[in-house]
């Protein structure tokens, strides 16, 4: 692997990564770039790691059309991105009750491009890249996110990451 693609795939993982866990069941191994997605794993229950996966696609605006917890599976509908590109972004939540799993992809459309359900995949510049980036800010956003529990007719109780 070249010096580049090396520092590049660092980079990444760092910018995806976060920070580390103030508690040891919170605890976030480093995300990774896989071929058409972003991959990381959390040191905590399935259940969790969906529930907090589907607030921060909530939180960042994007357009929740289905989702299973018991699948382990979120998608949204077309987002429209920039002016030009639309896309339409997945997670797929697998694991235990101690450790999550956590696979992040998408696909985008620019037709003026005439590009049709593009896998949205790592780049170095232009709007693939900007692509790129806003799936590893969502996955960020996953991994630090706080995990907030509501229970009726009582204060909201906070497990920090």
């Amino acid at each position: 692997m070249s010096r580049k693609l090396t520092a590049t795939a660092v980079v990444l993982a760092l910018l995806a990564g976060g920070g580390c866990a103030s508690s040891s069941s919170q605890e976030q191994l480093p995300a990774s770039p896989t071929p058409n997605g972003i991959h990381f794993e959390l040191a905590a229950s399935r259940r969790d790691t969906f529930r907090r996966t589907l607030v921060a696609f909530v939180q960042s605006g994007l357009p929740v059309t289905e989702a299973s917890e018991a699948a382990g599976t979120i998608e949204t509908g077309p987002y429209q991105f920039n002016a030009q590109t639309v896309a339409t972004y997945r997670a797929t939540i697998s694991g235990s009750d101690r450790l999550a799993r956590v696979t992040l992809r998408g696909t985008f459309t620019a037709p003026s491009l005439s590009i049709a359900d593009e896998p949205i995949a790592r780049a170095e510049y232009g709007f693939r890249a900007r692509l790129w980036r806003h799936l590893a800010r969502l996955a960020r956003t996953i991994e630090t996110q706080p995990l907030t529990v509501v229970i009726p007719d009582e204060e909201v109780v906070r497990s920090t990451p």
